[in-house]
């Protein structure tokens, strides 16, 4: 090889490494929650929420990482960290649509937390009265939490037997 060639493959060399670092720096958080999530979904929680927390701790508080915590600490059987991140993502999604509110609203329910799905039930039924399936919501979070005269009425909206 003359050195012309050699000094231009060692030219592309540098070039390439230079890229290479500069998108793994400039995309840190994206790889983060890439392999945050890959690990989440082969069953790796602690590695994954630990790179969910980092990101957190980095200044992203987006709905997928919050969303990722959740789910890890809910197969960790950590409640109370599994709790923190639903009002997270309660708290980033206030003003989202009824179809969000009423997906929270059934995580809450899932993980016991009645008054959190309560809430979040009523304000889908206020956006959309109609809508069967956050009220059939609302009575069950109604039900569990030892409110039955509320449950039974929510039913009974249900059923159409009373307006």
């Amino acid at each position: 090889m003359t050195k012309q060639v050699q000094q231009f493959v060692l030219f592309i060399l540098a070039v390439s490494i230079v890229t290479s670092v500069v998108y793994h720096v400039l995309n840190r958080d994206n790889i983060s929650l890439q392999k945050a999530q890959q690990y989440a979904s082969n069953g790796r929680y602690s590695e994954a929420v630990s790179l969910y927390e980092k990101l957190v701790a980095n200044g992203v508080h987006s709905e997928v990482v919050y969303e990722g915590v959740l789910i890890c600490q809910n197969a960790l059987k950590k409640p109370e960290k599994a709790r923190g991140a639903l009002q997270n993502l309660i708290f980033q999604n206030k003003d989202a649509e009824p179809t969000r509110l009423r997906y929270l609203a059934a995580i809450a329910l899932g993980m016991g937390e009645q008054d959190i799905a309560t809430q979040q039930y009523r304000k889908v039924l206020l956006a959309r009265p109609d809508d069967r399936s956050a009220r059939l919501g609302l009575a069950r979070a109604l039900a569990r939490s030892g409110l039955y005269e509320e449950a039974v009425k929510e039913y009974r909206l249900l059923l159409g037997e009373i307006k």
